[in-house]
């Protein structure tokens, strides 16, 4: 049997730096021993909340969603609350957090819902959350 060789970053160098966002050219050894150069994203990572409205296990779950304009999608999106992790905050006081900024709403539950890897140049991975009992508050 041929034995694997250890695949992962030979030597990495950081080409830009931003307020958002790092993009690093990184050397990556893959499993068959091929070496190759990966262009790898950087950032501080995100969270997102899935706002159910109604009962999600009822027969017509209903989710809050937010209508934004979106300059690379050039042209408004709908979404679910998201956003970046301030330094040292939890993704899921980061969905609170999105979720009250973005909406007005706050929810009585946080359930883990999954985590996303966004695609393969991108190293974070950015947790979301279903929140039930979404409501403004005083309702």
């Amino acid at each position: 049997m041929e034995e694997e060789t250890k695949a992962g970053r030979v030597k990495s160098s950081r080409v830009y730096t931003g307020k958002i966002v790092s993009l690093d050219l990184d050397s990556v050894r893959f499993p068959d021993g091929s070496v190759g150069e990966l262009e790898m994203i950087r950032h501080s990572g995100a969270s997102a909340i899935v706002p159910f409205l109604s009962d999600p296990q009822g027969e017509d779950p209903q989710v809050l969603m937010i209508r934004q304009y979106r300059y690379a999608a050039d042209g408004y999106l709908y979404e679910i609350p998201a956003g970046r992790l301030d330094k040292g905050e939890s993704p899921r006081d980061c969905a609170a957090r999105e979720l009250k900024e973005e909406t007005g709403c706050t929810a009585e539950h946080f359930d883990p819902l999954l985590d996303l890897h966004d695609s393969g140049f991108h190293r974070r991975k950015n947790p979301s959350f279903h929140g039930n009992r979404t409501g403004r508050r005083g309702d």
